[in-house]
């Protein structure tokens, strides 16, 4: 998995490097030395990591060792949860207790990648190669009303972390719910769908709508580079389609 990645971030590039690296990559599996899809332990794959092979080439090559992503490891090379077991690293947050106000238990209040760094929306967050010697920002593009920063929509903190939510939630009064997660590197929605019986026990069921990560919807407008742009050139291929829709 981290050569295909790798092969298809190259792809994507396009420029001179990109093919020096590809006739690279292309000796390698030639030699043998790994495969596009090599055989290995769930354990090694997801936790204890994997030096050897495609992985261990990558973490040394010149062109390729400071921009791979944080996943590798110095102490044990790539491993899709690597930095996640026992530890709060990337995920330090500030959440309310509910004290003051029940409607706000368990909402995220702030968030951090330490202690240090906890801020009330997503405008300063990052992600940094392995090494640290590149980053980027996560949302730096403007929202469909031209904002960025943090007053941008991909850049708001909102809702809980999806373990909990405030009591008494009730469909009228919250068609939508709202969780943060560091996988989609940003807040998402959820809206009500029906009622449930979990173990006889009545729930409100709420799922992602279908088109809740589609790019045309305004909110998700600065999650896409070339329609942001579009967006605030007016360009005249872009029309409003309904309230929180954008036709393009």
């Amino acid at each position: 998995m981290p050569l295909a990645g790798l092969i298809a971030k190259l792809v994507d590039m396009g420029d001179m490097v990109a093919g020096i690296a590809l006739g690279e990559v292309d000796k390698l599996l030639e030699a043998g030395t790994d495969e596009l899809f090599a055989n290995t332990t769930v354990g090694d794959f997801l936790f204890r990591g994997i030096k050897t092979g495609a992985a261990e080439w990558m973490m040394g090559y010149a062109l390729t060792k400071d921009r791979l992503p944080p996943v590798f490891r110095e102490e044990n090379g790539f491993a899709l949860f690597n930095g996640k077991q026992d530890t709060s690293e990337n995920e330090c947050y500030q959440v309310e207790t509910g004290q003051e106000d029940w409607e706000q238990h368990t909402v995220i209040t702030k968030w951090g990648k330490d202690s240090q760094s906890l801020r009330e929306d997503l405008s300063e967050a990052e992600t940094c190669t392995w090494t640290g010697k590149y980053c980027q920002k996560w949302w730096p593009n403007a929202d469909a009303d031209g904002n960025t920063g943090e007053n941008s929509t991909c850049n708001q903190l909102r809702g809980t972390d999806g373990h909990q939510f405030p009591p008494f939630v009730n469909k009228e009064d919250q068609e939508d719910l709202w969780l943060f997660n560091t996988v989609p590197c940003r807040s998402i929605f959820m809206k009500y769908s029906k009622m449930a019986k979990i173990e006889g026990i009545s729930t409100l069921e709420y799922s992602v709508p279908l088109d809740g990560a589609n790019i045309n919807k305004k909110i998700n407008v600065c999650t896409c580079k070339e329609l942001s742009d579009l967006v605030a050139s007016n360009d005249t291929c872009v029309k409003m389609m309904d309230d929180d829709t954008l036709d393009i």
